[in-house]
């Protein structure tokens, strides 16, 4: 076992962490993140997910219930560097992906009025603040498969 660790303080001078401590920060670094459930609504109000952690900060994961395929899931207001991470019921359908602000903030360069995109059964999907005004996601089929999401657009287009 690890006796003592050396750190350094802001002056320059060395210390020392305690096992103790040592033990608090591995367990620390061991705790799974929490996910947040999130019900996909018809009108994607009601499922905009709560404000995002700071970028730089640990990703947001989500888990998407109940959808069926035609419900909205909506993603926070831009924060750049900031990460969503969406990830499928067990045996859930799928669902359409729009931002805070469909007409002017894009989901893979997609922006328009009503855009959205569809997220198919099974997929996790991955969004990453790139700029104020786009999210960029990426996807991962239930057989392991990457890929892009498809850029929002209006569906009556």
């Amino acid at each position: 076992m690890v006796e003592r660790l050396p750190t350094f303080a802001d002056d320059g001078r060395q210390e020392t962490v305690q096992p103790e401590d040592y033990n608090a920060i591995v367990d620390l670094l061991h705790t799974p993140p929490d996910v947040l459930a999130v019900m996909a609504d018809v009108d994607g109000e009601e499922s905009s997910i709560p404000t995002l952690p700071m970028p730089g900060s640990s990703p947001l994961i989500v888990q998407v219930t109940d959808a069926d395929g035609t419900n909205y899931v909506q993603l926070p207001a831009p924060a750049v560097g900031a990460t969503v991470v969406f990830l499928p019921e067990a045996e859930g359908n799928g669902f359409n992906l729009i931002s805070s602000d469909p007409e002017n903030i894009g989901i893979n360069g997609g922006a328009e009025e009503d855009a959205e995109s569809a997220v198919g059964d099974g997929v996790v999907v991955t969004c990453i603040c790139a700029t104020e005004t786009n999210w960029v996601c990426t996807t991962i089929d239930d057989d392991g498969t990457a890929g892009a999401l498809s850029p929002a657009a209006d569906p009556g287009d």
